[in-house]
Formats: C-alpha cells, structure tokens, sequence
C-alpha cells in the first residue's frame, strides 16, 4: 500500500502529490487489531485512492504467451494484444 501514498511519505512514489486524509486512514488501517475492521478500512483505503481522489490507476500488465504447433507458419509474435492481430499471412503447413 505504500506505493500509493503521497510522496512526502513515500519517497518511490513520484506522483507529487498530497493528502493527509489519505496518510490518516492508512495509520488507522496499520494500527487495527480488529481483523475484520482492517479489511474494512483496507476497502476503503482502496476507495479513497482508486475511486474518491483517484491520484493512481491501476495498470494490469502481463507476459504475452501463444503457445502453437511448429506447423503454423507466418505468425509474428508482437509485445502486444492489440497490435498484428492480421491473419492473413498465417498459413497452416501440413
């Protein structure tokens, strides 16, 4: 969670930014015994950053696999989902 809290508090977080409300409700979070209650506060930590002040997005990232048999020819593999999804040079050579 300390990616996301302001830079004065954290110093990897570049977003120069700052909201004591948002150091608050994370002290509180830290210092509840109540596991039911962190959770709670942990949700609403995750509301006030992602959803009320919005001051971070989330960016899903992840490995681009494609397995396929050797006989598929002509695909290029790109970095990306978006990007070369042209079929028209994919042959099958069996």
């Amino acid at each position: 969670m300390q990616a996301y809290l302001p830079g004065s508090f954290y110093e990897a977080n570049y977003g120069q930014f700052e909201d004591q409300a948002e150091v608050d409700l994370y002290h509180r979070m830290l210092r509840e015994t109540d596991f039911a209650k962190q959770r709670a506060l942990m949700r609403e930590f995750e509301k006030y950053v992602v959803d009320s002040e919005a001051h971070v997005i989330f960016v899903l990232w992840w490995y681009r696999i494609i397995p396929h048999q050797s006989y598929v020819k002509g695909w290029k593999i790109s970095p990306s989902h978006f990007i070369n999804q042209d079929l028209a040079t994919v042959w099958l050579d069996k």
